[in-house]
């Protein structure tokens, strides 16, 4: 009989620990949730750096976002869109990428803080989006509806890419 409690108040104590650490790991959450992170997203394609520009007068005025909109679950072709016009920028576009007036960001749209975009955008699936800004404004977009037709074709994807890129930046 000793033995059965003993067994008894080892499960009530791992059931109530277990439930501590759920909730204790839930609220951790729920912070994480109410305090927004910045999106990712750099100048340089190599590798994002958080906090890369210091003031806004160090922004350029004017300058073109290329914008890579996905959701949390990714096929593999959303992937190979994403890669795609990230490379294509690289390729086409190296001294605008170093000076700033192109920058490439990619973004979850399923994140709390970035849904707005979806509106804003008038989004519906992953999407490639050039934008020209001003300061923190949104001048003009392009949503580039043939990334889905084209992403296979890569050298056709990577024209396309190009050549929409390029009509922003001239406007600039």
């Amino acid at each position: 009989m000793a033995m059965k409690q003993l067994v008894t108040i080892v499960l009530l104590v791992f059931v109530a620990g277990s439930l501590v650490y759920l909730l204790v790991g839930e609220s951790g959450n729920i912070e994480a949730e109410d305090s927004p992170e910045p999106v990712t997203g750099t100048a340089n394609l190599e590798a994002p750096v958080a906090g890369e520009i210091e003031s806004p007068t160090e922004m350029p005025k004017r300058r073109l976002i290329a914008y890579y909109f996905h959701g949390n679950v990714r096929c593999p072709t959303c992937r190979a869109i994403e890669e795609g016009a990230r490379q294509a920028l690289q390729e086409f576009f190296p001294s605008e990428i170093e000076s700033g007036s192109l920058e490439w960001k990619t973004i979850n749209t399923d994140e709390v803080w970035n849904a707005h975009y979806v509106k804003d955008f008038e989004l519906v699936a992953g999407s490639v989006v050039v934008a020209e800004t001003s300061g923190t404004e949104t001048v003009e977009w392009k949503n580039l509806h043939k990334v889905w037709q084209l992403v296979h074709e890569k050298e056709a994807y990577f024209e396309y890419i190009r050549t929409e890129t390029q009509a922003f930046l001239e406007a600039l």
